[in-house]
């Protein structure tokens, strides 16, 4: 008579931000493939916080975040959660490359009048950038080759993929500039 043994699987240990990249897909020099999240993994690791710790604190899942961080790309909303899930607050501001004012506003009151401006929105930036440069949805749909619906859903759902914004930089010849900065409790 044979006996069957349960196989018992060994619990899986949280992915490290260091060491993820030794997962399968990730380059094998041990390096985030991270252009678009850059921000966000160099966060990360000042913090020494792991994809484990995301999932503790409620953002997702460590195999969904990972899979986010391999593709280099997320929603906007989710790295705003991510940041506010261990006390910090993040401002993303699109600046001009040229050192020039743009219409009248210093740069050095711009986080200002975008803090004021986005409060209730997360597109506040983006918006602010549009209209001071007078530049529509439907001339953003073209320049990127998207459709207007794609634009317009942008705004209406107050989020964008980190991907999108940076095209968008690109091609308007601007900075993202995101700061991270501890919340004031």
């Amino acid at each position: 008579m044979e006996t069957t043994e349960k196989r018992v699987k060994a619990p899986q240990k949280p992915y490290n931000a260091k060491e993820v990249t030794r997962t399968r897909g990730f380059k094998s020099n041990n390096s985030w493939p991270a252009v678009n999240l850059k921000f966000l993994v160099d966060f990360m690791q000042a913090l020494d916080i792991n994809l484990g710790d995301l999932e503790r604190q409620g953002v997702g899942h460590h195999t969904s975040l990972a899979f986010l961080f391999k593709k280099d790309n997320m929603l906007l909303s989710l790295a705003h959660k991510i940041v506010e899930a261990f006390g910090y607050k993040m401002t993303v501001i699109l600046k001009d490359m040229a050192e020039e004012e743009t219409s009248g506003i210093a740069i050095a009151n711009e986080e200002e009048l975008v803090n004021m401006y986005s409060q209730g929105s997360r597109l506040g930036f983006l918006d602010m950038y549009m209209r001071m440069h007078k530049i529509s949805q439907r001339k953003v749909a073209n320049d990127l080759q998207k459709s207007p619906g794609t634009i317009s859903y942008w705004f209406k759902t107050d989020d964008i993929y980190i991907s999108n914004l940076k095209e968008f930089s690109d091609c308007y010849h601007s900075e993202i500039v995101i700061r991270i900065s501890k919340e004031n409790h």
